[in-house]
């Protein structure tokens, strides 16, 4: 799998020519460098305090990538946490690895990307966001999206994101590299 940068990402939104109204797509926070566990308990692999905070009319998007070493026919998950004044469990690293396999059962060096996304919060409102994990192999991701834990998320401006994992075999290797934070400003 080849993966290329794109470079500076400024999207506006609105009128084009005048800028009334625009709103763009913001890095708020990078970690580059890769974290790894080997742990079958839910591990906290990246935590990245934003340059701004995401209000509840805004979103964010949390991309980066993952690798599975080999070593053991065993296979992986991420999750995702968010921090304010409170904390809250978005996407459990459990139910990702128990639902949406991140590698193969076989014993094979496997990788590939994940995308987090949470939409705009308001009372009543508070399970908006999706998950995308794909993998190198058919089996190391269907590249399909699906929702949020049962835990509601924050209505509150959220300060901090956090990636966990766990492998289902301590002989094998999760890694995360090249996480990103997009804000979606508010409308």
């Amino acid at each position: 799998m080849t993966h290329r940068a794109l470079g500076p990402v400024n999207y506006k939104r609105g009128d084009a020519t005048s800028g009334a109204g625009a709103a763009g797509v913001t890095v708020i926070g990078t970690s580059p460098s890769e974290n790894t566990t080997t742990s079958t308990t839910l591990a906290t692999l990246k935590t990245i305090t934003l340059t701004s905070n995401v209000a509840t009319d805004g979103g964010c998007v949390v991309t980066g990538l993952w690798r599975k070493g080999s070593g053991a026919a065993a296979h992986a998950g991420i999750g995702l946490a968010i921090g304010g004044s409170g904390s809250a469990t978005v996407f459990s690293a459990t139910e990702i690895l128990t639902d949406r396999t991140m590698g193969a059962t076989s014993n094979a060096a496997e990788d590939g990307y994940f995308s987090f996304t949470i939409w705009q919060r308001a009372s009543s409102y508070l399970h908006g966001a999706m998950a995308d994990i794909y993998g190198s192999t058919a089996a190391a991701g269907t590249n399909t999206p699906f929702g949020a834990t049962a835990t509601e998320i924050l209505n509150e401006a959220i300060s901090t994101i956090t990636i966990t994992g766990l492998v289902t075999s301590a002989s094998i290797t999760l890694g995360v590299s090249n996480v990103t934070v997009h804000s979606l400003a508010g409308a």
